[in-house]
């Protein structure tokens, strides 16, 4: 059974501008988090959208926005949907000139996720390229959150402010914007109305979706070659955690405790925010129940188990298992001990763990049992029938 989940995933190295400086592995990132909806969540690959260094231009990634998430038809109200970033961010300086509402308000800056081709002169003339402003984003999900509903989760391994230390320029995905101005920006907001509602990325009262950043609102995002402290962390997370029962907070929180780097650097300190952040991840959709699991009834008096397979399901005398907490795909369920069939029935068996101590789980698995002899069941399950007129008994 396939996840009900779909994604955008945009991953920038390469960037068209000379002024700013390229990425590591940004687009490594962007190919792990597509291998773990695939090969983890069993998302079909049809469901993700990706766009890589030079596909990922304003324009593209707009209008993959809009027909890959707004108005694909094939998503349903309730289902998760991922929007997951790895590249430069960037902010601007808005001019006292521009909505007098922004600076009453003390907002002083814009910040933009930095495409492809930002900070570049437009095809039509008309001004500078300026990337996708937090503006921008905060209209996007509000309008996939009104067609689609609120289960999206936005995912940025970017950050909007200097480094603190010159030194770790070449390493932070952070990039000066050097040409673009505000009146760009706005000039090429996506839907916009009102500039002065959607400012800044680091919002706690949204409640259109769920956001994961890899750093506070002054804190630098860090890479590596082996790709951004923050996706590698969230990757190893997903791999040690039971999904299906842990929520966005217990995610960071995990993250940000059991990774020594954030706790060393100071630097960088990964957030959720928003109203549903307590929610289970993707509100648990793509950890559907497992077929491959069996269920188990544990003997009040002893050590054997009920397992609901029997001998029509191929079940015999000597077939091993493995003991399980949960039956959930995608989300961490190591063999918490092994069981083996003594007796057989028809439809249902018993058998006995090895370790009569440990946690107890109330899911099993085959892990291995002797090749299923249909015609030796059937000799001992189903009756004689006479050839008629013979008197002879034919064996079916």
């Amino acid at each position: 059974m396939s996840a009900r989940v779909f994604a955008l995933v945009i991953g920038i190295d390469s960037y068209r501008s000379g002024s700013i400086w390229n990425l590591e592995s940004a687009v490594s990132d962007a190919k792990s988090i597509k291998h773990w909806l695939v090969h983890h969540l069993c998302v079909p690959r049809h469901q993700i959208r990706t766009l890589l260094d030079g596909e990922a231009t304003t324009a593209n990634i707009e209008n993959a926005f809009t027909s890959h998430l707004l108005d694909n038809p094939a998503i349903e109200r309730g289902d998760a949907i991922l929007i997951y970033w790895a590249g430069h961010g960037s902010s601007l300086l808005v001019p006292r000139s521009i909505s007098g509402s922004l600076s009453a308000r003390g907002y002083s800056h814009i910040d933009v996720l930095v495409t492809y081709d930002h900070d570049t002169k437009s095809p039509s003339g008309s001004g500078r390229i300026s990337g996708i402003s937090d503006r921008s984003m905060f209209t996007m999900m509000r309008a996939l959150a009104a067609a689609k509903g609120d289960n999206i989760t936005l995912a940025l391994d970017a950050s909007f402010s200097a480094p603190a230390r010159s030194q770790n320029r070449g390493s932070v995905r952070w990039t000066p914007t050097v040409k673009a101005t505000a009146e760009n920006v706005i000039a090429g907001l996506w839907r916009v109305d009102d500039i002065s509602a959607g400012e800044g990325f680091f919002r706690s009262e949204y409640d259109t979706h769920t956001l994961l950043t890899a750093s506070g609102p002054h804190e630098g995002a860090v890479e590596g070659n082996d790709g951004g402290r923050f996706t590698q962390s969230l990757i190893r997370a997903a791999g040690v955690l039971p999904l299906h029962q842990t929520s966005y907070v217990d995610l960071i929180s995990h993250m940000t405790s059991s990774d020594p780097s954030f706790d060393e650097n100071h630097d960088q300190t990964p957030r959720s925010l928003g109203l549903h952040k307590s929610r289970i991840i993707f509100h648990a959709l793509p950890f559907v129940a497992d077929e491959r699991f069996i269920a188990l009834d544990a003997h009040p008096t002893s050590d054997h188990f009920r397992i609901e397979m029997g001998s029509v399901h191929g079940i015999v005398e000597g077939t091993e298992l493995s003991m399980h907490r949960h039956n959930r795909r995608g989300s961490l369920n190591p063999a918490l001990d092994s069981l083996k069939v003594l007796e057989v029935h028809a439809t249902w068996s018993l058998a006995r763990r090895r370790s009569r101590d440990g946690v107890q789980g109330e899911w099993a698995q085959i892990t291995q049992k002797t090749p299923f002899q249909p015609k030796a069941y059937l000799r001992k399950h189903l009756p004689f029938r006479h050839a008629g007129g013979t008197g002879r008994a034919i064996q079916v």
